[in-house]
């Protein structure tokens, strides 16, 4: 990964429900800050909210660790590294198999289709365990 041009402000979030609404706030100031054109900024967005919601639902943090939540977004040389980490319980989005996409609208379940979500718009992602936090790291082209 390359090494980060300009380190910008952090979001720390509650783990909750109710703290989502606070990444939306500092993406705007994050994607104008950093200047990024409207298809970046869509896919950014996206893959962004889906991987805290993921981690807000799904990732309640073990005994005795933080319920906060970590997220940046920074410019590296070849494009952007938006990265999360958490202290839920481990899980590795590279290694789960990809939902099927439904044949029909009928059989479309609610969710599940986050993490393909994520390997279309994202140009590459990491993700590592380290002493009880998880941190996915997601790379974008410019």
């Amino acid at each position: 990964m390359q090494a980060v041009e300009e380190a910008g402000p952090l979001l720390t979030l509650r783990h909750g429900r109710a703290e989502i609404g606070h990444l939306s706030g500092w993406l705007d100031d994050r994607i104008a800050a950093l200047s990024l054109d409207r298809a970046v900024a869509y896919a950014v967005r996206l893959c962004l909210e889906e991987v805290v919601l993921n981690a807000v639902t799904h990732g309640a943090p073990q005994d005795g660790e933080s319920g906060d939540i970590l997220v940046g977004l920074d410019r590296i040389a070849d494009g952007l590294c938006a990265w999360v980490e958490d202290h839920g319980p481990p899980f590795d989005p590279l290694s789960q198999e990809a939902a099927p996409l439904p044949r029909t609208l009928e059989d479309a379940p609610l969710g599940g289709l986050g993490i393909r979500l994520i390997k279309a718009f994202a140009t590459s992602i990491n993700y590592c365990r380290a002493g009880g936090v998880n941190r996915l790291t997601l790379h974008f082209a410019e």
